[in-house]
Parts: structure tokens; sequence; C-alpha cells
């Protein structure tokens, strides 16, 4: 161990140096024992990680992914969200569109303020331009004030329809048509997203089925026992659907 200590002083330097350090040679000397098992401590995986660097980097949180829509009688941005079953729409922007008359359905959705409101419809077979490519989704309309920037919530549907590829570490999305693919970038395709609350914005979505005996009961207790009936309409979701309930930002309770 000694061997491998080098000093760069001078002679004078050392001479003066060396009663001081006399004592704490000694002491050192005599427990050789010691120094052996000291200059070969063996270390961990995690120890030896932190000290070679193979630990990867800590990053920020890349933020909420959204998708540029360009339809004819607006531009606008589109939150895409995992944690959705349905695609949403404010009734705003659906009369702005122009869409066709909305089909009835039999279902409620819970707002931000835990309020229960019943959507105006569903509409079938929107056209969505995402750059050069145009998708068909249906939509769950809802009569809620929304971000005007992000007014709408694209949700696994459509993601799956655009075969939608998710880099969260490039912060890059992939949407397919075909073979072609369109690459959206979080930093220059995307506008940043504010999180401010709006009073009525869609937060919390659950979805009941009017239709069934036990809704009241599904209405009144779903707080607690976390087990609301889905609505299976054919538009909207499969039989193969497991009840559950999410919020806007991807969190399945």
């Amino acid at each position: 161990m000694f061997k491998q200590l080098h000093l760069n002083i001078t002679l004078a330097e050392a001479l003066v140096l060396m009663p001081k350090y006399q004592k704490m040679l000694k002491a050192l000397l005599s427990n050789k024992e010691k120094l052996q098992e000291l200059a070969n401590t063996p270390l961990n995986e995690n120890c030896s990680a932190v000290i070679l660097k193979k630990l990867l980097e800590k990053l920020r949180d890349p933020g909420k992914f959204l998708i540029p829509c360009g339809f004819s009688e607006l531009k606008c941005k589109a939150l895409a969200d995992l944690g959705a079953s349905i695609n949403l729409m404010p009734l705003s922007v659906w009369k702005k569109l122009g869409l066709p008359d909305l089909i009835p359905t039999q279902m409620t959705l819970e707002l931000t303020n835990r309020a229960i409101c019943t959507p105006d419809g569903i509409t079938r077979d929107v056209f969505v331009p995402v750059g050069k490519f145009t998708f068909s989704a249906d939509f769950v309309v809802v009569d809620y004030e929304s971000d005007p920037r992000v007014p709408l919530i694209l949700g696994r549907p459509f993601l799956r329809i655009a075969r939608a590829l998710i880099d969260v570490h490039g912060e890059e999305m992939i949407l397919c048509d075909g073979d072609e693919r369109l690459t959206l970038n979080k930093k220059h395709d995307t506008a940043s997203y504010s999180n401010h609350p709006y009073r009525d914005s869609v937060n919390l979505i659950i979805i009941f089925n009017l239709s069934s005996k036990d809704y009241l009961k599904d209405l009144v207790s779903h707080k607690q026992s976390g087990s609301p009936t889905f609505s299976l309409h054919k538009e909207i979701a499969s039989p193969e659907v497991i009840p559950e309930f999410h919020d806007s930002k991807g969190c399945t309770f």
C-alpha cells in the first residue's frame, strides 16, 4: 500500500514534517492486517455502480404528449391519453366542426368538480387530420369548458388506430398509416400545455350503464366500491372491456 504513495515535496519540508508523522506511521505499521483489510474492501453492486458511473441519468418529467389536429374549421391540439378508453370532444367543438347529428347514448361521466353529467351523444366517423395523415375516430361529445388550445382527448381507441408509438425518453410520438410514418417531436411539434384546471374540465371519466338495474346503486356507491359498470355500446367499447375508471392523466384506479 505504501509503495503506491507518492509525495511531491522538498527534502527540507520532509525533514520538518517527519517528526509530526512519526507516531502516525508507527501506529499504521503496527496494524498491517487492518490496513490489508481496508485495501481490499469489497463493494456491493450498488456501490460499484455509483463509483463506476453505471447508473442511468435521472431525467425530468417530459410532460404530456399532444397531437396537432388540422381541421379546416379549427386548428387545435389533442391530449394523447393512454388512460382513456374513449375519445372526448366538447360540444362547442362539435358545433364548430359542423358534424352530423349526435347518436344518443346511455352513459354518464363524472367531471373534476364531482358533478355527474350525461354526454350529449356520440359522433361517429370523424375525420381527424394529423399532418399528412387523416384518421377516422368516434367521439363522446360532452358540454364542458375545455382548454381552447387542447380541447380534445384522444384515448386508446384513436392511438391504436394511428398505431401510435410513444418514445418517452426521446420525447417523440410516431403515428403510422400503412408503411408511412409521421414523427411528432414534443419540443417542436407540440406547444406547452397548461396544467391550470378548468372549472368543468373533464378529469375523472366514469362510465355507467343507465339501462342496468343497479345503476342508482353504482351511482351512489362508486367512490367506495371502485367498480362502475361500463356501457357496452358497440361504438365505444367491446364486450371484452374490463370495468375500471381512470383520470385524464392516465392513472387507473
